[in-house]
């Protein structure tokens, strides 16, 4: 199997299970390739939003491992080495209660060979196409703000997902929680989002898109404690040159031609200036 098929297999899981798909939102990575056909995946992460906290992970999480088990069975696989755990596992004190999140990781291996004992079954683990570990991880983000979502249907099972305005807007906030004068980050390069933010605004831009843009911007922001402010602080040149200082990853990764990152990036200044910051 691809790590394609493997996430799509997953999500079509996940979103059968009746208890579990009260619960979870697709966002995210996942969700460009599933749902919007952006095909230029850096991640293998499959990722989730919750609106609140999962309050009893040891239940929560059997129903994800036994609708996982039962559904890759059907297509000749068994599901073994499940593990969940928080995100971060230790919360500094400083650390708002906001900031929390799980993942959940398995891996596949044949039927065939299931009887076989747990390290012979490590070191056989199918390592999916494009993926370069047999690890599969499930992210779930708490305290997200999901009050704008659309459910489409994928083999069977209807899935929620974020709109498209969440999708962009999700992408601004983190490019905006990779600034210095965000309290609770770290430096991490995000300048795949700057080229999902053109591509999803590009195919959908209408005005109806911006008055649902502006709508929810404000809390999306509130959900992780991030400043508005910083809609103007990530274009300052020192933040810029770090961000574009990894773009060629992102043009390795895209199928077909791509702009420069300083077109993406004033498409980022026009968007914003757009929505009123």
């Amino acid at each position: 199997m691809t790590i394609e098929e493997v996430i799509r297999e997953c999500v079509v899981a996940l979103f059968s299970n009746e208890i579990l798909r009260r619960t979870l939102v697709l966002k995210g990575g996942t969700a460009l390739f599933l749902v919007q056909n952006i095909d230029t995946r850096l991640s293998t992460d499959i990722d989730f939003s919750i609106s609140d906290e999962i309050e009893n992970p040891d239940q929560y999480f059997s129903y994800v491992a036994a609708t996982l088990s039962e559904h890759f069975l059907r297509l000749g696989f068994e599901v073994f080495d499940t593990e969940f755990k928080k995100k971060p596992r230790e919360p500094a004190e400083t650390q708002p209660r906001f900031w929390a999140g799980w993942y959940f990781e398995f891996k596949l291996i044949e039927v065939e060979f299931s009887s076989r004992d747990l390290e012979y079954k490590r070191r056989a683990a199918m390592i999916p196409d494009g993926a370069a570990s047999s690890k599969n991880e499930i992210e779930i983000s708490e305290y997200e703000y999901c009050n704008s979502t659309e459910k489409v249907e994928i083999d069977g099972s209807v899935v929620t997902c974020y709109s498209t305005p969440l999708l962009i807007l999700e992408k601004l906030r983190a490019i905006c929680q990779q600034h210095p004068k965000y309290p609770y980050g770290r430096l991490k390069n995000r300048a795949r989002d700057f080229f999902d933010i053109y591509q999803l605004v590009r195919k959908y831009r209408s005005t109806e898109l911006y008055d649902e843009l502006k709508r929810h911007l404000p809390r999306v922001f509130e959900a992780k404690g991030v400043s508005l402010n910083l809609l103007k602080d990530i274009f300052e040149p020192d933040f810029v040159a770090f961000q574009a200082s990894h773009f060629g990853s992102v043009e390795a990764t895209v199928k077909e031609a791509t702009q420069p990152f300083e077109f993406y990036l004033e498409q980022l200044r026009l968007l914003v200036s757009e929505l009123g910051y």
